[in-house]
């Protein structure tokens, strides 16, 4: 960070993640299931791959998310979580679920 750099809620801007979302992104971002568990409740914007992995707030890295699923997902990526679930011996979503978040993490990729 530069000196005198900007800062939103004593982060550095470009760190502020939700700040760098524009309302129509958000929106669509949105209007879908949780892509980590399916549910259809009221959905937060997750970064697939966390900010403070270099993820970016980028469309192809948004996805839906509840609330109970961006908060224990954190700062892992979907593969990161995935073991730590099961490590902790703790079910993964169903393998249609699965297919969804490695599709989402390869489309980022392949956009970067």
């Amino acid at each position: 960070m530069s000196v005198g750099a900007e800062k939103v809620g004593g982060m550095p801007r470009n760190l502020h993640p939700a700040r760098d979302i524009s309302a129509r992104v958000r929106r669509e971002v949105l209007d879908a299931c949780c892509a980590y568990c399916g549910d259809p409740f009221p959905t937060e914007v997750d970064h697939i791959v966390p900010v403070a992995q270099g993820g970016t707030s980028d469309r192809e890295n948004l996805a839906p998310a509840r609330s109970p699923c961006n908060g224990e997902k954190l700062d892992f990526t979907p593969e990161e979580w995935k073991a730590w679930r099961l490590e902790m011996g703790w079910c993964w979503p169903p393998k249609s679920r699965a297919a969804r978040i490695q599709e989402l993490v390869e489309q980022y990729m392949a956009s970067a």
